[in-house]
C-alpha cells in the first residue's frame, strides 16, 4: 500500500518531534493553551486536513472508554493532523518528568472531580488485600494510515470494580507523524519505476537502503511482547501492519535486487550486499515477532480469563467472610452465620483446581514474556496463591469462632431465650410505632415495663459475675497446660460475654423508646440501670477481648519460649563438649584440619543459633513484663542459656585464636623441616655414596675440599636444626598451655629423628676427613718418592748413556769399568729405593680400598721397566768394556811380537848378503833366509788382533 505509515507505541520512541507532536495534538484536544504554531509546511498539512475526522472525545481520553465505537474510529483517508513542536513544562514532583502525562492528569482532575471518590461503602477492606487495583483499558485504531493507542491505567479502592476509582491515569500514545514515513515511501516510489541511466539507478539504491534502514530502526525500537491481553493485541495490529507494509515492498526490493545490471563501482556490489542482508533480516525480525505475539495472544487470554474468574470469586467470598466476622445477636443469627461459612468452606477447597489451572496458564504466560513483563506476570500469580491461602485461613478462623460460639449458646437457660424473644417482639412494637407518622410516643404495658426492669437488673447483673470470672481469668499463669485451660475457659466465658454484648446492644438501642414510653419517675428510676448498662458493657467487652489476646499472646510466649529452649538446650550441651575437644591433641596438617573443620560447624552453629538465643531474650523479657514473678524463672533459664552460649562462644573464640597462631608457625616449621630434611638427605647421599678415592694427591685434596664444604653445611644446617627444635619446643608449649593434655609428639619426634641424622651424617664427614687425609699423607709420600726415584733414574740412566769411549788403551778401559761399578752400585741401591715405594703403593692402593689402582700400578710398572732398561743398558755396556778390555790386551801382545820381529827382520835385512855362484848355492841362501814367508804369519796376526780392538771402539 502506498499509504503513509505512523510509528505504533508498541515499537517504541524514535525522535523527540513525534513526542512533542503527540504532546502539542493532545494538549489541543484538551483544551489547554499550547505556543503558537510557527509558519510552515506542517501549518499548511494542518490546515488541509479533512474536517470529518473527529478527534477523540474527552470521554475516551478519560476513561478508556468510547461512547460509541464508532467514536474511536477515523475516516480511512483522514491523516493524522500535523502541529508545530511545543515544549511543555509542569511542576509537579510525581509527574514532573513526563510533561504530557502531567498536562493529561491535570486536564482528567478538572474534568471530572467526581473520581476522586471515598471509599466504598459496600464491605470492608481486608488488612491483607492489596490497596487498589489496576484496570488497564485500551482503544486500538488501525487504518491504512496510522495506528492509535489509548491505554488508561484506573486504580479503584479495595480491588473492585463498580465504586468511583481513586486515582485515573490516562496514557495516550500516538505514532509518530503519518507524514514521516509516507516521504519515505514517496522517497522510494519514483526510482521503482524505472531508471534509464546508471547514476539513477544508484540514488534509488541509496534511497532503499535509507527506507530499510528506517524500518530497522522501527523494529529495533519495539517494546517487548507484553503478557497483558489488551496489549498484545494492539502489538500484535500493528505487527500485522509492519508485515503487511513489508509485503508490499518486497517485490519491489527483489526486483531491485535482481534487475540491477553489476555497476561499475565496487561500491554499488557493497550496497545490494547491504540492501540484501538488511531486507533478509527485517523480514526474519517481523517473521519472528509476529509468531511470538500469536503465540502469547491465546494463552495470555486464558490466563486473563481464569484470573479474572478467580479474582471475581475472591472479591465475593473475602466480602461474605467479612459479614460473616462481624455476625452477632442471638443464637439463630450465629447458627445461620455457622451454616454459611460451612458451605463456604467447602466452596473454597473444590476452587483449589481452578487456581492451580490459572497458575498453570500464567505459568506457559511467564515462559514466553521475558524483563519487566515476566516480573508482573510472577506478581500476579503470587498474589493469587496469597489471597487464596489468606482466604481459607479466614474461613476456617471463622467457622472454629463461630462453632465456639454455639458451644457457649448451648448453655444459655430458657430464661435468657426468653428475653431474646421479648427483646425481638420489643423492637418489632417499637418499629412499628415509629413508622406511623404524627403520632406520639408508643405506649409500653406496665408488664412490658416491669420485664425492661428486669432485663436491666439482670444485665447488670450477668455483667458484674461476667467481670468477677474475667478478673479471675485475667491473671495469665506462664505454663503451657494451665494457660490452655484458662484459654479454654476464657473461650467459654468469650461466648457468654458476645451473647450478652448482643441481648446488651438491643436492650440499649430500644432503651431509650422505652424510657420515653414509660412514666417519669420510673424514667428516674430506671435512667441510672440504663446509664450504668452502658457504661459498664463496653468496657467489659473491650477488657475481654484484651485479656483473650493477652492469654493467648502468652500462650505464643510460652510456646516459643519452649521451642527455643528445647532447640537450644540439647545444642549447648552437645556443642560445651564438641568444644573442648578444638584444642589438637597432636600437632599435624590432619589435626589441624580436623580442628578447622570442627571450628568453623562450631562458627556456623554458633551463628545459626543466635537468632534462638535472641529470641529466647526477648520472649523471658516480654514473659517477665507479663508476671514479674512467674517470668523470673523464664529469665534466670535464659541466663543460664546465654552464660552456657557465651562460654562456647570464648572457647571457640581462644580456640580460634590458637589455630590461627599455629597453623602458621606450623606452617612455616613443617616448610624449615622438609628443607633441611631435603638438605640432609641430599648430603647423605654425597656422603655416603662419595667418588671413588684415586692415589693422586690433587684429587685427594678435591675430595678434601669437597668433604669441608659439607661439613660447613651440616654446621649450618645443625644450627638451623637447633632453631627448629626451639621454635617447636615454643609451639608445643603454647598448645600445651591452650590445652594442658595436648601430647603432641610429632613435631620433636620429627625434630630429633632429623637431629640423629645430622648427627651420623656428620661424623661420616668427620671419619672420612681423617680418612682421606691419612690417605693424602701417603699419596704425597708416594708421588714425591715416585717423582725422586724417575728423576735419579733418568740421571742415572743418562750418566749410563754419557761414558766416553775408553779408547784402545786397557788403563782407560779399566777405568771405565770402575766407573761402570759405580754406577752399578748405584742402581742397586735405587732397586731398594723401588721396591721400597712399591710397598708404599701397596699400601696407599689399600688404603684407598681398591688393590688395584690403575694411575698407581701404572706409575710403578713403568718405574720398574725404567729400572729394568738401566740395568740392561748397564749390563750391555759393561760386556762390551769387558771385551774391549781383552781385545786391547792381545792387540797389546801381538804389537809386541810384531814389533820383535820386526826388528829381527830388520837385523837380518841390514846382515851383508853374496848371492853364490851357482844355483845350489842361492838354493840354499834362498832357503836359509826364509823372510817372505813368516813375514806373511805376522801380518795376518796383527790385522786380527786390530780388528777386535778397532770394533770395541767403533762400538
Amino acid at each position: 500500500m502506498g499509504n503513509s505509515v505512523s510509528r505504533p507505541s508498541c515499537l517504541g520512541q524514535k525522535t523527540q518531534k513525534s513526542e512533542e507532536f503527540l504532546k502539542e495534538s493532545y494538549l489541543k484536544d484538551l483544551g489547554l493553551e499550547a505556543a503558537p504554531p510557527a509558519t510552515g509546511r506542517n501549518n499548511a498539512e494542518a490546515q488541509a486536513a479533512p474536517a470529518e475526522k473527529s478527534p477523540l472525545s474527552p470521554v475516551v481520553i478519560e476513561n478508556g472508554w468510547s461512547p460509541a465505537p464508532s467514536a474511536a474510529k477515523s475516516q480511512p483517508s483522514s491523516p493524522l493532523p500535523k502541529q508545530n513542536n511545543v515544549e511543555v513544562k509542569v511542576q509537579n514532583g510525581s509527574t514532573g518528568c513526563n510533561p504530557l502525562k502531567a498536562q493529561l492528569e491535570a486536564a482528567g482532575a478538572s474534568r471530572t472531580p467526581q473520581h476522586v471518590a471515598a471509599p466504598r461503602g459496600s464491605g470492608s477492606s481486608w488488612p491483607w488485600k492489596p490497596l487498589t487495583t489496576r484496570e488497564v483499558t485500551e482503544v486500538t485504531e488501525v487504518t491504512e494510515t496510522i495506528v492509535t493507542e489509548i491505554v488508561e491505567v484506573t486504580e479503584y479502592p479495595a480491588g473492585e470494580r463498580g465504586g468511583e476509582p481513586v486515582v485515573t491515569r490516562t496514557v495516550k500514545v500516538l505514532t509518530e507523524r503519518s507524514g514521516e514515513l509516507a516521504e519515505v515511501t514517496q522517497r522510494v516510489v519514483p526510482f521503482l519505476e524505472d531508471a534509464p541511466g546508471a547514476e539513477p539507478a544508484q540514488d534509488s539504491l541509496e534511497k532503499l537502503l535509507s527506507w530499510v534502514t528506517d524500518m530497522e530502526d522501527l523494529v529495533s525500537n519495539q517494546k517487548p511482547p507484553s503478557s497483558e491481553v489488551k496489549v498484545v493485541k494492539a502489538q500484535l495490529q500493528e505487527q500485522k501492519l509492519l508485515k503487511r507494509l513489508l509485503e508490499e515492498r518486497r517485490p519491489r526490493v527483489e526486483r531491485v535486487l535482481q534487475d540491477r545490471q553489476p555497476p561499475p563501482e565496487p561500491d554499488g556490489h557493497e550496497g545490494l550486499a547491504e540492501l540484501q542482508e538488511k531486507w533478509a533480516q527485517l523480514i526474519q525480525e517481523a517473521e519472528a515477532r509476529h509468531s511470538c505475539l500469536e503465540r502469547i495472544l491465546p494463552a495470555a487470554q486464558s490466563f486473563q480469563e481464569s484470573v479474572d474468574a478467580f479474582q471475581e470469586w475472591l472479591s465475593t467470598t473475602e466480602r461474605h467472610l467479612a459479614r460473616l466476622w462481624r455476625a452477632n445477636g442471638c443464637v439463630s443469627h450465629v447458627r445461620d452465620a455457622h451454616q454459611q461459612i460451612q458451605g463456604l468452606c467447602e466452596e473454597i477447597r473444590p476452587r483449589l483446581g481452578e487456581l492451580e489451572r490459572a497458575l498453570e496458564n500464567g505459568q506457559r504466560v511467564l515462559e514466553m514474556v521475558t524483563g519487566e513483563e515476566a516480573q508482573l506476570t510472577q506478581e500476579k500469580i503470587e498474589s493469587l496463591r496469597m489471597r487464596y491461602l489468606i482466604v481459607g485461613q479466614s474461613s476456617s478462623d471463622i467457622l472454629h469462632r463461630l462453632e465456639q460460639t454455639l458451644e457457649a449458646s448451648s448453655r444459655v437457660g430458657p430464661a435468657q431465650e426468653d428475653v431474646a424473644l421479648w427483646l425481638g417482639r420489643m423492637e418489632k412494637e417499637l418499629a412499628a410505632g415509629d413508622a406511623q407518622l404524627g403520632a406520639g410516643p408508643q405506649p409500653v404495658s406496665t408488664s412490658d415495663q416491669e420485664k425492661f426492669e428486669q432485663v436491666l437488673d439482670a444485665e447488670l447483673a450477668h455483667l458484674a459475675r461476667l467481670e468477677e470470672r474475667l478478673e479471675e481469668l485475667g491473671q495469665a499463669r506462664l505454663d503451657a497446660q494451665a494457660i490452655c485451660t484458662q484459654l479454654n475457659d476464657h473461650k467459654l466465658l468469650s461466648a457468654e460475654i458476645l451473647h450478652h454484648r448482643g441481648l446488651a446492644e438491643r436492650l440499649l438501642g430500644i432503651s431509650a423508646l422505652l424510657l420515653h414510653a414509660c412514666p417519669p419517675p420510673r424514667q428516674q428510676h430506671l435512667q441510672p440501670s440504663v446509664q450504668t448498662l452502658r457504661e459498664r458493657a463496653e468496657p467489659l467487652f473491650l477488657r475481654s477481648a484484651a485479656s483473650a489476646m493477652q492469654l493467648e499472646h502468652a500462650q505464643a510466649l510460652l510456646a516459643q519460649f519452649s521451642e527455643a529452649h528445647e532447640e537450644l538446650a540439647p545444642w549447648l550441651q552437645e556443642t560445651q563438649l564438641a568444644a573442648a575437644r578444638l584444642c589438637p591433641h597432636d600437632i599435624s596438617y590432619e589435626a589441624f584440619k580436623e580442628q578447622q573443620g570442627l571450628l568453623q560447624s562450631l562458627r556456623e552453629a554458633i551463628a545459626e543459633h543466635r537468632p534462638p538465643m535472641a529470641k529466647l531474650q526477648r520472649v523471658s523479657a516480654q514473659l517477665a513484663e507479663l508476671s514479674p514473678e512467674q517470668g523470673a524463672a523464664f529469665q534466670q533459664r535464659w541466663q543460664e542459656a546465654e552464660e552456657q552460649y557465651g562460654r562456647i562462644r570464648e572457647r571457640v573464640r581462644r580456640a580460634a585464636a590458637v589455630l590461627e597462631d599455629a597453623i602458621p608457625r606450623y606452617s612455616q616449621l613443617t616448610e624449615r623441616m622438609d628443607l633441611l630434611r631435603e638438605c640432609l638427605e641430599r648430603l647423605q647421599s654425597r656422603v655416603q655414596d662419595p667418588p671413588t678415592a684415586r692415589g693422586d694427591a690433587t684429587h685427594l685434596r678435591e675430595q678434601l675440599r669437597e668433604n669441608s664444604l659439607a661439613l660447613g653445611e651440616l654446621e649450618k644446617l645443625g644450627a638451623a636444626l637447633e632453631t627448629v627444635r626451639v621454635q617447636g619446643a615454643e609451639l608445643l608449649a603454647g598448645m600445651q598451655a591452650a590445652q594442658p593434655n595436648a601430647a603432641a609428639t610429632a613435631i620433636p619426634e620429627r625434630t630429633e629423628q632429623l637431629l640423629s641424622q645430622w648427627r651420623s651424617l656428620r661424623g661420616q664427614c668427620q671419619e672420612r676427613e681423617r680418612w682421606l687425609r691419612g690417605l693424602l699423607v701417603l699419596a704425597e709420600r708416594f708421588w714425591q718418592g715416585l717423582a725422586d726415584l724417575a728423576l735419579s733414574l733418568g740421571d742415572t740412566q743418562q750418566a749410563v748413556l754419557d761414558l766416553e769411549d775408553a779408547g784402545p788403551e786397557p788403563e782407560a778401559v779399566r777405568a771405565q769399568l770402575g766407573a761402570m761399578q759405580a754406577l752399578r752400585e748405584e742402581i742397586d741401591s735405587l732397586q731398594q729405593d723401588l721396591d721400597s715405594l712399591g710397598t708404599l703403593g701397596v699400601e696407599l692402593m689399600s688404603a684407598c680400598g681398591d688393590s688395584d689402582k690403575p694411575d698407581v700400578t701404572k706409575s710403578l710398572d713403568d718405574l720398574y721397566s725404567s729400572w729394568h732398561s738401566l740395568s740392561k743398558a748397564w749390563a750391555e755396556r759393561n760386556v762390551r768394556l769387558e771385551e774391549q778390555l781383552q781385545a786391547s790386551l792381545a792387540y797389546q801382545e801381538a804389537m809386541q811380537r810384531l814389533v820383535e820381529w820386526l826388528d829381527a827382520a830388520e837385523l837380518r835385512i841390514a846382515e851383508e848378503f853374496l848371492v853364490g855362484g851357482d844355483l845350489e848355492m842361492v838354493r840354499r841362501q834362498l832357503a836359509e833366509l826364509k823372510l817372505r814367508s813368516t813375514m806373511h804369519p805376522c801380518q795376518d796376526e796383527s790385522c786380527s788382533v786390530r780388528g777386535p780392538l778397532d770394533h770395541p771402539q767403533r762400538g
